[in-house]
């Protein structure tokens, strides 16, 4: 909406108010002869370009094979990842202290560990967290896991990165004999998790979703480049399973009921009468000792009354089964689900979107085939990039579409709108240059965002090429001596279409290079547009006049002859 009213108002200054502008500085400036400086680069553009136009079948092959070979090199040398990992501005930690530590005791152990990263508070470190006994997403493990988030400063305010920090924090704590399966890692942009790579395995099997997301886990660490392997199983508790005997009931002539009755009262106790009070009744309870509700046995030992007044212990008239039960149930899709986190080392050369493909042909089928009823699916960044990469297709394919068409109601002509809608993919070539010198191996949303814009910002330039071209070589006597007249009329352009470049791309470099502050994120949509929009004015001066000669021009001439 923004920039539809930015638009807008840009359109509403271009059709009255500049023109009262121009008209008030034209009075000022009738008797003024004096050429203008720029009238020099004028001339020498007219000059090369005059020279080119009889090559113009050379150029337009030379560009063919620039942006062929530009595409090849964004295939092999580039990837696309939703949220590159440039530089964090929170650093997550994970470790456990010696089995059974209580949590305060394992809130004490980690007190040298909190000293540590307190000592960067003010240069690197902003501030921190120490969570005790909570997995990722705050649901309770166990007494001895902790967790900490630590969140730095911006790059440019603070005196080292974020792998120097790790590296000192790991040296370190490696002399510690109490903190054990200590893991760094550094949080993904958009995502809760931290982690590039999340599976989960949905099962409502408690036994058969644990047993799959354990052999997942573990086929995952024979994956070169991952690391980090963590699977969120939530703090298990004992719980005991009662089932009646039914054949011993009706022999004995019990009522079932009165069987819970009585396990009720022995745990809760029965309510016997209330007595009211100032603010809400109290209950006076009957209950059994102390002693005969500390373990299972002891209760099993209580008696329950058969219709003939005869007591018979529960133990008689019941199974119990002693199991493990998670303490927090998670569901997703109404089905219970197990996570499992995984990091990419950072020399890996392959993106997450990479890694899902060898995990869903290498490893998914046989944790499937073993067991069947459990779903492997993807979470987080790779579902993210996938949904935004179908997003892409539609988004550039629309955009595509709709300029074509403005083009083509624009100039009423196909030949014209097809003619500057080529400068497009010409102007991908200067974005993948660009990136490839940057050392960019791993592009994301906001470089395709970039691009996305560059398109519309070459279709101008062109558009203004185009319409000059059309005013001075339209009428029939200009055809003659026809480079050096598309020479002359382009280079009357030249001065609006370098303003247009130069302004714009002065406006973006202090984002794109962090002068004015860094954020890698809208850095790479600036860098695209920076540099595309360089490669996109060669184009305009260059290839537009030679596109003209050989698709209008020359058509024109056929029809003619």
């Amino acid at each position: 909406a923004v920039i539809v009213l930015m638009l807008a108002g840009s359109l509403l200054e271009a059709l009255f108010i500049l023109p009262g502008h121009l008209a008030l500085s034209a009075r000022g400036h009738e008797s003024s002869n004096r050429e203008h400086w720029f009238a020099i680069w004028e001339s020498f553009y007219e000059k090369i370009l005059k020279r080119l136009l009889p090559f113009r079948w050379l150029l337009l092959t030379l560009f063919l094979l620039g942006f062929g070979a530009a595409l090849l090199l964004a295939c092999s040398a580039m990837t696309f990842v939703m949220f590159p990992d440039e530089e964090t501005r929170e650093i997550r930690l994970s470790g456990q202290t010696p089995q059974g530590s209580l949590q305060y005791e394992t809130a004490r152990l980690t007190q040298p560990l909190e000293d540590l990263v307190r000592g960067g508070l003010g240069s690197d470190v902003a501030g921190f967290r120490n969570e005790i006994a909570k997995s990722r997403h705050g649901s309770a493990v166990q007494d001895n896991v902790f967790r900490m988030r630590i969140e730095l400063f911006p790059k440019e305010e603070r005196e080292k990165t974020a792998d120097q920090l790790i590296r000192e924090w790991q040296q370190a704590m490696n002399s510690s004999g109490t903190l054990t399966k200590l893991k760094f890692s550094k949080t993904r942009h958009g995502q809760d998790s931290g982690s590039p790579v999340e599976v989960v395995v949905k099962d409502n099997n408690e036994s058969i979703r644990r047993a799959a997301a354990e052999a997942l886990a573990t086929a995952m660490r024979k994956i070169p480049g991952l690391t980090n392997i963590e699977t969120d199983q939530p703090k298990t508790s004992t719980e005991y399973l009662i089932t009646l005997r039914r054949d011993k009931v009706k022999r004995l002539d019990i009522d079932p009921s009165e069987a819970a009755l009585t396990l009720r009262a022995a745990l809760e106790g029965t309510v016997l009468y209330e007595f009211s009070s100032d603010n809400e009744p109290v209950g006076v309870r009957f209950s059994v000792s102390i002693p005969s509700k500390q373990s299972i046995a002891s209760l099993l030992e209580l008696p329950v009354e058969n219709k003939s007044n005869y007591l018979v212990p529960l133990r008689n008239i019941i199974n119990v089964e002693q199991v493990e039960k998670p303490n927090s149930i998670v569901r997703l899709d109404r089905v219970r689900y197990t996570s499992i986190y995984a990091d990419i080392e950072r020399d890996s050369k392959l993106s997450p979107l990479q890694y899902a493909e060898t995990l869903e042909n290498d490893i998914f089928p046989s944790i499937i085939a073993r067991y069947p009823s459990a779903t492997l699916e993807f979470e987080g960044e790779i579902r993210d990039s996938r949904e935004s990469g179908k997003n892409f297709i539609t988004a550039v394919f629309s955009v595509v579409m709709l300029i074509f068409i403005v083009l083509v109601l624009l100039f009423n002509s196909l030949r014209k709108a097809l003619l500057i809608m080529l400068t497009i993919p010409f102007g991908l070539t200067g974005i993948i240059v660009a990136f490839v010198l940057h050392g960019i191996e791993f592009y994301g949303f906001f470089g395709v965002i970039g691009a996305l814009g560059l398109a519309g910002v070459i279709v101008n330039d062109a558009i203004i090429m185009v319409t000059t071209l059309d005013r001075e070589i339209g009428s029939t006597h200009a055809q003659q001596g026809l480079p050096g007249s598309i020479a002359k009329a382009a280079s009357t352009r030249l001065r609006a279409v370098l303003l247009t470049t130069l302004t714009t791309v002065s406006a973006m470099l202090p984002t794109a290079y962090g002068w004015a502050g860094y954020d890698p994120m809208l850095a790479q949509m600036m860098l695209a547009l920076t540099w595309g929009l360089v490669g996109g004015t060669v184009v305009t001066l260059v290839l537009v006049p030679c596109l003209y000669r050989i698709m209008i021009v020359g058509s024109i001439q056929q029809e003619n002859a």
